[in-house]
């Protein structure tokens, strides 16, 4: 305090310092204003000059609120009481001030204005705050209306337009267009604009497209370009020109991005100086984004109309190629079991084409009976080997009637490399069987050979040393198909100089023999690789016995001869890949006796795949698991005959660990024996249903944190709220004037019980802020009967007094490695809590209990008192400030704190209550 200033004035110095408001008395006949010293500090002038003109006032005052200021002056010199409004002030700095003014009159009896009065409060922040507020609002409009757009629309044109448009009407910009530069490269075409202001459409029209300007940076690195004051920019451009002239202040030009390339931009003006903030900028680049999420989709759907139609075509095409050649096809999902046919493939099967999806069952019921067997045991094989394979089988049909068919199957893969389906195309050969039948026995193997792919024909001319070659034997040997043909030593020249002499001594044979020439042999072609060929050829004669001519035959079969090689490694290699497969797989005879075990398997047990052959479940399977559950499985698979799947079988293996394996048995036919078995497949899920549970455990913490966020925010808006409006009210009451020394004590004495409890308001949510601060202390072993001892001690006297019963019991679990001052602060409340809330007339009881499992610990607290009513209060028990008995006092935040620090520690807390039955927390943290 200064001079002989009371300490109420100097409380009240303070207090408009605190609220930057000023107060200020007018005298209305010398026109000069006397201002408070805060009043002087919001009008930037010295204490000293705390006397102020009415003119020197006036001229403070932004040009374009004098008018107001002057009206709000007079109306109140007219006998208006209460006359408020709201001015800009330009201080000498060059910034701007929103000042908020209330004035009120003096009267004399007769009703003449004998003075006036009022202050004036700094509401800046506020204003500031109001038109970023209304600034985000109307741009979040604008991207929303994008979205709803590109939900609506459908083609880039109604987009861009509707883009624009919204920009204007609810962005608030004055020009907005969308363009791409002209194929000249020296101007722009615009694809859709809107303007505020008709006139401006000139400027469009003016635009030019430059190397070194905005659009064509924005073209060249998919980066916005942005001005915000263009009177920083350098003169002589038109843009800037236009934009001075117009008014305009801030422009930003943003990418439209498809597929990875920009399209167009989005270019928008606006006459607000430094409008694009970085807020601002954000949600624009969002708006982009979204505008070319929707041109990418538009020319996705434009492609996939054109390859539907093209499909279509392919499709239509591939039916009739099908039909002609007597030939479907089957694409089998391994997911889903169910397999979608062609049309020609009903045919073939001789079911309805209008039901095109079928179900492996179906396809097997339609198999010959004499050849089942053999076809799923070559399915059986595929399984394992993983090889496209081609065979021959019948097909019973609905009708009776049997037909041949040649299936050929390709197995397609994943990214991991495991099979995702399986592409099978099977031709009608009933016709060709027909034909081999009636021909079994005939002379000729010729025709036998012609309905074996890759057969060709060759005529060899002896008297013109000439040798003639269907376009078949010239792709086989390489030749080019000319139509000349080659010469008698060049054909003999692609015998492999091995088979060379064989091939002669045959010919001559059959040219002596006059019999069939049917040989085996290899071929050289031109290319350089070694083809194995199966050839019939036979020599004409003349009358006179001469041979004058060699007709032959000659059918490639490499890919059989490397078949046959696959197959036989494969039966070599088999063991070797069962062992390979990082699967477990194992066959049990119908008895439950393991009959194929491969080495992942075996080694669950801690043995060889030898040493489990020929022995049960029971003699093998490590003590801790259910043999009688495993074995059940099994038999239920026997006697089904049906593919049974366990998703989640748990497993102890050999070391103790636990793991859990996704099970898959089918029935099973063992080879040679025609016995019934079952062939089991175990996928180890372990790590993936741990990856799952950590996972679902961060969903949880994030709906958790969600949760206390959206409450810690709702506490700061209404539990601030109060003792700040009561301070400021008090604050007003001081500033009037007639108050005596008594009403005084009393305001500042309800100032200062606000100030307390806004003071305690602010402790309180910076202890929920330091709790949720990452724990500093070292995890340490916690013993709780320790806990309890120490908690005993420093509630003594409560306990004594209430005659309080703690009975505990820590028999199962009796330590902890964890924070001990969170698990003490959880113990100290909910004890003190059930001490608190006890019933009136009955000594407190609590009961505290500990257990465990595998994973957790479990503490319960117990005790008999008041109980809460969880129907009406149950998603209230743990929030902040609750309160459920208010005989006691408190502040509602122990539980708040407990289940924070539960969670905290990677727990979960839950409540059981009755009225005036007690209540029992339980606790399970992590072990």
């Amino acid at each position: 305090m200064e001079g002989n200033e009371s300490h109420s004035e100097y409380r009240l110095k303070q207090a408009q310092a605190i609220s930057h408001t000023g107060n200020w008395v007018y005298n209305i006949i010398d026109q000069v204003f006397s201002w408070s010293d805060e009043q002087c500090r919001l009008y930037g002038v010295p204490v000293s000059e705390n006397r102020q003109a009415t003119e020197t006032w006036i001229a403070m005052v932004h040009p374009d609120d004098k008018v107001r200021t002057l009206q709000g002056l007079q109306e109140a010199l007219r006998g208006t009481n209460g006359v408020s409004f709201t001015v800009r002030l330009l201080l000498g700095d060059g910034s701007t001030r929103y000042i908020y003014n209330e004035i009120y009159t003096e009267s004399e009896a007769a009703g003449s204005v004998t003075g006036l009065y009022g202050i004036s409060r700094d509401v800046t922040k506020v204003r500031e705050t109001e038109a970023k507020l209304e600034k985000a609002n109307r741009l979040l409009a604008f991207k929303s209306q994008i979205n709803h757009a590109i939900m609506q629309v459908h083609d880039e044109h109604a987009l861009f337009t509707a883009v624009c448009d919204s920009a204007v009407q609810l962005g608030k910009f004055e020009i907005a267009w969308i363009c791409i530069p002209e194929d000249n490269g020296k101007s722009i075409k615009m694809l859709a604009y809107s303007l505020a202001n008709p006139n401006d459409v000139r400027f469009l029209d003016a635009i030019a497209f430059e190397e070194s300007g905005v659009h064509a940076a924005v073209f060249r690195t998919a980066k916005l370009s942005m001005i915000n004051d263009y009177s920083q920019e350098p003169n002589g451009t038109k843009r800037k020109e236009f934009a001075v002239r117009e008014g305009f202040n801030s422009f930003i030009s943003l990418p439209i991005i498809s597929s990875g390339k920009v399209v167009s931009t989005l270019s928008l003006f606006s006459r607000v100086l430094n409008f694009f903030s970085a807020d601002e900028v954000s949600l624009l680049e969002a708006a982009a984004r979204d505008i070319s999420f929707a041109v990418d989709m538009y020319q996705k759907d434009k492609l996939r109309l054109q390859a539907e139609e093209a499909l279509k075509y392919r499709n239509l095409r591939l039916e009739q190629a099908q039909e002609i050649s007597q030939f479907g096809t089957a694409e089998y999902d391994v997911t889903t079991g169910l397999s979608k046919w062609s049309k020609q493939l009903c045919k073939i099967h001789g079911v309805d084409p209008g039901n095109d999806i079928h179900r492996l069952e179906d396809w097997i019921e339609l198999l010959h009976p004499d050849d089942r067997e053999r076809v799923l045991k070559i399915m059986k094989d595929v399984e394992t080997t993983h090889e496209n394979v081609s065979f021959q089988h019948r097909l019973l049909r609905r009708d009776g009637s049997v037909r041949y068919i040649l299936s050929r199957r390709h197995i397609e893969y994943d990214q991991d490399g495991k099979p995702k389906g399986v592409f099978a195309v099977a031709q009608d050969i009933t016709e060709l069987k027909d034909a081999e039948e009636k021909l079994r026995n005939s002379e000729y193997r010729l025709r036998q050979a012609q309905e074996i792919a890759h057969f060709g024909s060759y005529e060899v001319d002896i008297a013109n040393n000439s040798v003639s070659l269907s376009d078949e034997v010239c792709r086989i040997t390489g030749i080019e198909i000319t139509g000349k043909g080659v010469s008698r030593e060049e054909w003999f020249s692609f015998i492999h100089p091995d088979d060379r002499a064989y091939v002669l001594a045959e010919n001559e044979k059959a040219r002596t023999s006059h019999g069939l020439l049917n040989i085996y042999n290899r071929l050289i072609s031109r290319d350089g690789k070694v083809k194995h060929v199966h050839l019939w050829a036979q020599f004409k004669f003349n009358s006179q016995g001469q041979p004058i001519s060699l007709y032959g035959v000659l059918h490639d079969i490499t890919e059989i001869r490397e078949a046959q090689a696959r197959l036989s490694q494969s039966q070599t290699n088999l063991s070797q890949v069962m062992d390979l497969i990082p699967l477990g797989i194992f066959v049990k005879d119908k008895e439950g006796r393991f009959v194929l075990v491969n080495k992942s398997f075996a080694g669950l047990y801690g043995m060889q795949p030898g040493q489990l052959l020929g022995k049960t479940v029971q003699e093998t399977i490590p003590l801790q698991n259910d043999f009688e559950l495993l074995q059940k499985q099994h038999d239920d698979v026997i006697l089904s005959g049906k593919k049974s799947t366990e998703p989640e079988l748990l497993f102890t293996d050999y070391t103790g660990k636990q793991r859990v394996f996704l099970v898959t048995r089918v029935p099973f036919v063992l080879p040679g024996k025609n016995e019934r078995a079952v062939l089991s497949i175990v996928i180890d899920v372990t790590d993936q249903k741990a990856a799952e549970e950590e996972r679902n455990t961060l969903l949880n913490d994030l709906v958790v944190r969600n949760k206390n966020l959206e409450q810690f925010s709702y506490i700061i808006s209404h539990n601030l709220r109060t003792p700040v409006a009561n301070i400021l009210g008090i604050a007003n009451i001081l500033d009037m004037e007639g108050r005596d020394k008594a009403e005084d004590k009393i305001m500042f004495d309800m100032l200062k019980v606000s100030v307390q409890k806004l003071d305690s308001v602010i402790i309180d949510l910076n202890r929920v802020l330091q709790m949720r601060n990452p724990v500093n202390e070292k995890k340490e072993l916690v013993r709780f009967s320790e806990l309890i001892d120490d908690i005993r001690i420093s509630v003594a006297n409560l306990i004594q007094l209430e005659e309080v019963a703690i009975d505990t019991d820590f028999s199962e679990v009796g330590e902890l490695f964890t924070f001990k001052s969170y698990i003490y602060s959880i113990f100290f409340n909910l004890i003190s809590n059930s001490i608190k809330y006890r019933q009136p007339g009955k000594h407190a009881e609590i009961v505290i209990r500990s257990s465990k499992n595998a994973k957790s610990v479990t503490l319960t607290f117990k005790d008999n008192g008041l109980g809460i009513d969880l129907h009406k209060k149950g998603d209230q028990v743990f929030g902040l400030y609750k309160r459920f008995h208010h005989h006691v006092e408190g502040k509602g935040m122990g539980l708040y704190m407990v289940k924070n620090q539960v969670e905290t520690l990677g727990g979960k807390i839950t409540v059981e209550s009755q009225v005036n039955n007690g209540t029992t927390f339980t606790i399970v943290l992590n072990n």
